[in-house]
């Protein structure tokens, strides 16, 4: 239950934009990425948490922003419906395939 519990505070700070929680919930991962041997999250993780947790100090007009929940993105005002950059970036690149979007525009010569 502690790994269960682990990843829906990561969920809920990702939907919230709440980035202590984003902070907190990936420390908590740390020992578990470590456990089940995904070496890059293992070997990478802690440096990140360590940047992140210092972007007070170097960067902090970023950290301003962090908190305020622009570290995901936010299609309206409502609550729990944020998610990160990449999910984002991949609904998007859906949307624009279906419908002879990006794929039907390439096949025609006089759009390209």
């Amino acid at each position: 239950m502690s790994m269960v519990e682990i990843l829906l505070d990561f969920i809920r700070a990702e939907r919230d934009g709440n980035w202590n929680l984003h902070l907190e919930a990936f420390a908590a991962m740390l020992p578990w990425l470590t456990i089940y041997d995904h070496t890059s999250y293992a070997k990478w993780g802690p440096v990140y948490l360590a940047e992140m947790k210092n972007l007070e100090n170097t960067a902090p007009e970023v950290y301003a922003e962090f908190m305020n929940g622009n570290f995901v993105v936010k299609r309206s005002k409502r609550r729990f419906n944020q998610v990160p950059a990449d999910q984002a970036t991949e609904w998007i690149n859906k949307t624009c395939k279906m419908q002879n979007g990006i794929i039907g525009i390439t096949r025609n010569d006089q759009a390209r």
